[in-house]
Formats: C-alpha cells, sequence, structure tokens
C-alpha cells in the first residue's frame, strides 16, 4: 500500500470528479482494512515514534476532508461515498480519543511541530518563508508538547490566529503587487484557515476534530468560526484589508475579477494565456480545468445567469486567477486522465 509521503500533495481541485469519488471509496476500504489489522495503538514510551501505519491512517483521514471539500463545492458528494468516508472518519477518532491515554504515545504528529502548509502560486518564496517561520515560533511557544487535551483549545486557537495573520499580512501585499481584489485575498484566507485549522488538530489535538472540522465537507464549524472572529487578531486581519490598496497597473486592473463581466474576464484570460505561453486554449479548456465533464455550469456563468451556483462562480474564478503556465500543466494533466479513462472504457 502507498506511504503516507506518496498519499500527500496531491492537487485534488484539478482531479476528475469521477477520480475523486473512487478515491474516497478507496480511502474508506484502505482504514478499513487498516483498521482490522491494527485495531488498537502498540503500547511503547512516551516520545517513542508512532509505527508508520497509523501516520498512514492519519494521511488518509486528510485526504479524505480534502476530496470532500472539493467534491461538495462541485455538488458532487454522493451520499455513499460521504457514509464511507464519514465511517472512516469515525473509526479513525474512536482510536485517538480511546486508545492515547491507555497506550501512553503521542497522537500523530511530526516531529512535535507542524508540516509545510500550502501556499497560492503567486506567494514569494520570501514570503512563504516569513510565514513558516512565524509557524515555527507560534507552535514553540504556545504548542510545544506532542498533544494537548479539549481543556488547552484556546492555546489552538491562539497559535492559529497568529501563522493566520501571518499569511494576511503576505494575501493583502499581493493586492498592490498583483492586483489581487479583496474578496480574492478573502477566499484565499479563508481556505488558508480552513487547512491550517486542520493541520493543528491531527497535529495536536486529535480529540477536538468532531468540534472544530465538519464531518461532511471538511470545513471550519460555525462555534469555532465564532472564536477566530472574537480573537483580537481577526481584528486586524479585517484592518489590513481594510488599509491594503489595490494595484494601480493598468494591466492588472483590466484583468482582476469585478472589474469585468464573466465573459470579457472569460476572454482576457484566454488572451493572457496566448500571450504567455503560446498556446490558445478554448473555454472548453476553462470548464475542463475547472473540474466539469460538460459545458452547462460553465455557460450559465459566462453570462450572469442567476442559476449559476456559490461553488461554481468559485470555481470558474479559481481557475481564471491561475498563472498561464499552471493553468497549461493543469489542463495537459487532466486531458490526460480523460484519455485514459477512455482507453479503459475501450
Amino acid at each position: 500500500m502507498a506511504s503516507s509521503e506518496e498519499q500527500s500533495g496531491h492537487n485534488y481541485a484539478e482531479w476528475s470528479t469521477e477520480r475523486l469519488q473512487d478515491r474516497l471509496l478507496e480511502i474508506g476500504s484502505q482504514f478499513n482494512d487498516l483498521r482490522e489489522r491494527f485495531p488498537r495503538y502498540p503500547v511503547c514510551d512516551v516520545g517513542a515514534s508512532l509505527p508508520a501505519e497509523y501516520r498512514v491512517m492519519q494521511r488518509l483521514y486528510l485526504d479524505r476532508s480534502e476530496i470532500a471539500t472539493e467534491l461538495s463545492k462541485r455538488g458532487k458528494l454522493h451520499a455513499g461515498s460521504a457514509a464511507t468516508a464519514h465511517d472512516a472518519q469515525d473509526k479513525f477518532a474512536r482510536l485517538v480519543r480511546e486508545d492515547h491515554k491507555k497506550a501512553k504515545v503521542p497522537a500523530p504528529a511530526s516531529s512535535g511541530g507542524l508540516k509545510s502548509l500550502d501556499y497560492p502560486s503567486e506567494f514569494s518564496p520570501e514570503a512563504r518563508d516569513r510565514i513558516e517561520k512565524e509557524k515555527i515560533r507560534a507552535s514553540r511557544e504556545l504548542l510545544p508538547s506532542s498533544v494537548y487535551e479539549f481543556k488547552d483549545q484556546d492555546l489552538g486557537i491562539r497559535c492559529i490566529m497568529r501563522i493566520f495573520l501571518a499569511f494576511a499580512k503576505e494575501a493583502s501585499a499581493l493586492r498592490k503587487e498583483h492586483g489581487w481584489t479583496l474578496d480574492h485575498v478573502q477566499r484565499e484566507a479563508d481556505e488558508f484557515l480552513r487547512r491550517l485549522t486542520i493541520t493543528v488538530v491531527f497535529s495536536k489535538f486529535p480529540g477536538l476534530h468532531r468540534h472544530w472540522i465538519s464531518n461532511w465537507n471538511g470545513s471550519i464549524l460555525p462555534d469555532l468560526e465564532r472564536r477566530f472572529k472574537a480573537s483580537p487578531l481577526w481584528g486586524q486581519y479585517e484592518e489590513l484589508l481594510l488599509q491594503s490598496e489595490l494595484s494601480n497597473s493598468t494591466e492588472v486592473d483590466r484583468l482582476r475579477p469585478g472589474a469585468l463581466t464573466s465573459r470579457q474576464l472569460i476572454d482576457a484570460f484566454i488572451a493572457q494565456v496566448l500571450a504567455k505561453t503560446g498556446t490558445k486554449i478554448s473555454r472548453k479548456d476553462i470548464w475542463l480545468v475547472a473540474g466539469y465533464d460538460s459545458a452547462t455550469e460553465f455557460e450559465r456563468f459566462q453570462r450572469n445567469d442567476q442559476r449559476t451556483t456559490q461553488s461554481a462562480a468559485t470555481n470558474f474564478h479559481r481557475v481564471l486567477d491561475m498563472n498561464p503556465e499552471d493553468f497549461i500543466r493543469s489542463l495537459e494533466k487532466r486531458k490526460a486522465t480523460k484519455s485514459a479513462q477512455a482507453k479503459t472504457a475501450e
């Protein structure tokens, strides 16, 4: 079976809906198999390395959360798939809650710290380094131990908000450098906060997942969201948004979301890809990269149809915000996947 390292690093936004649904079922099967083979944590000394099988279980859960979120955005989270993943999640939660104290081993974590985070492609290496440094400082100061209990969750919230604010500062700077609109900054910040929260939960607070993370789609639960917004650091985040300035660049302003109709924005993106990569793309290429198998949602979005769903608009704006080189790579992967599926069906 694939190792936890092999399971990580996927960009599920580029996967087809069918592939995501198959993977969700596969995760449930893999987890059930592991749970039967390794029903309990092995008894070992505190501080001992956690066996690889349990790190794989953790990776499967994280993958499940990301896949479920992506499918939910597309409106394709089938009841059967959700139930299978939900069952896997419950089993992993029980494994952590019931066995941790008895076994006296740390919950799944990476060397006592938090794993590296994912960033938008527009973030420079220097910006990423500044956030990673703040992550290390916050983790050392607030969450130095391997595992924490429910009563310690305020420490987790403070740690998350410190790292989140570091991200928000870098994202706000991109308004001036790359013409990011406020809604773009907020979308990126919300997604970063969600992923960061999941990382902290499974690195430090394995007993909090049902209190902080939705079982259905991996989103932050309303109660935790309210606690985040009650933090003084959330006020600093909002102040950053209010004080940040949009670039005066004519080219950036011409392409930024909100300055054009959807159709004009699409035309501008097609022209931008051609200018920067030399590749002429079609409208079909855009909805393919967005993860759709038909043009229906794209056509509604293009003509600003009131039936356009929020998830569809978010998906298409995500694609239209992509770097042209990244878009071409995603398109090539998507076409290769569909070609392979077609050959298999023959």
